[in-house]
């Protein structure tokens, strides 16, 4: 399932305010924005978006565990998208 995120950044930066450091990566007390909105936020924040860079975020983190152990989901989906768009024979499936 593929759908794009709500991106309003004037509506959501607040969501990322901190009194004691430049921004908080997350806002678990009063958070008005989409989480995986923030996120992506946080993360467009510092590599300058908007200049022509093209980025994704991958919101995984429901699946990146199972109880107390890592799933692999994140390097599964990552070795799957490098070897499909580089074709690079090591990560072929």
């Amino acid at each position: 399932l593929v759908a794009p995120m709500v991106f309003c950044p004037d509506l959501h930066f607040s969501d990322l305010k901190s009194s004691i450091a430049d921004m908080c990566n997350s806002n678990f007390v009063k958070m008005e924005g989409p989480p995986s909105a923030l996120a992506g936020l946080f993360i467009g924040s510092h590599i300058e978006f908007g200049e022509g860079l093209k980025w994704l975020h991958f919101d995984i983190a429901s699946v990146a565990e199972s109880g107390d152990r890592a799933t692999g989901y994140g390097m599964a989906l990552l070795s799957y998208l490098l070897g499909h768009l580089t074709r690079i024979p090591m990560l072929q499936h």
